[in-house]
């Protein structure tokens, strides 16, 4: 499942698409186990974005920066995708479980630390490599030091490469861009990607 969350987002970041709302809960699973990415009202077409004006936001699921300073990019996507691994291998457990939004932000404004142990903590359940990938290369303040989605995807097809269990088909967005050579540049407006995006 968090592979297929990582690839369906890299496609949109690929796309210029940053989501702004990427939770378990939008990531929908199919009959076949495929994870499409739903619920595009926040999306916004771009590689950034400030929002000038206060409206509701998932708290629980935002980069530092977005926290801050309201300012969204591909970047901050990142972020809120390492909290949909936590999720998932929570076994769906509430990000800051127990907290409240006021005290979400005061935590992530004031103490950010991931060597302080003083943010989420994936459980033990969640492989070496990927654990360290996260902490390392997701949960980080500087979105200028935060992995992109392609280095996630790698990190993830990786491990999935490393198990016993039958590799998931990977990267097959790639290889339809290849074949139909789209112009995702004249696509101006995210209803008409989400059409696109064969229903991510």
């Amino acid at each position: 499942m968090c592979l297929g969350a990582a690839q369906g987002t890299e496609y949109l970041h690929y796309n210029r698409c940053m989501h702004r709302d990427l939770a378990a809960r939008n990531c929908l699973i199919t009959q076949d186990k495929v994870v499409k990415i739903s619920d595009f009202g926040l999306s916004r077409m771009g590689t950034h974005y400030q929002i000038r004006t206060a409206m509701r936001l998932p708290i629980k699921w935002l980069a530092p920066e977005t926290i801050t300073t309201f300012y969204f990019s591909l970047k901050t996507d990142v972020f809120s995708f390492g909290v949909v691994v936590y999720e998932i291998f929570s076994d769906g457990a509430e990000p800051w479980e127990g907290k409240t939004n006021a005290e979400v932000k005061v935590h992530v404004r004031g103490r950010f630390s991931i060597t302080n142990g003083e943010f989420l903590t994936l459980p033990d359940c969640v492989p070496e490599a990927l654990r360290t990938f996260i902490d390392e290369r997701v949960f980080v303040k500087d979105p200028a030091e935060r992995a992109d989605m392609t280095e996630v995807v790698k990190a993830f097809e990786q491990q999935v490469a490393s198990c016993s269990s039958p590799t998931a088909e990977t990267g097959w967005w790639r290889r339809e861009r290849k074949k139909h050579n789209t112009d995702t540049e004249e696509k101006t407006g995210h209803f008409r990607l989400r059409n696109f995006l064969r229903c991510f």
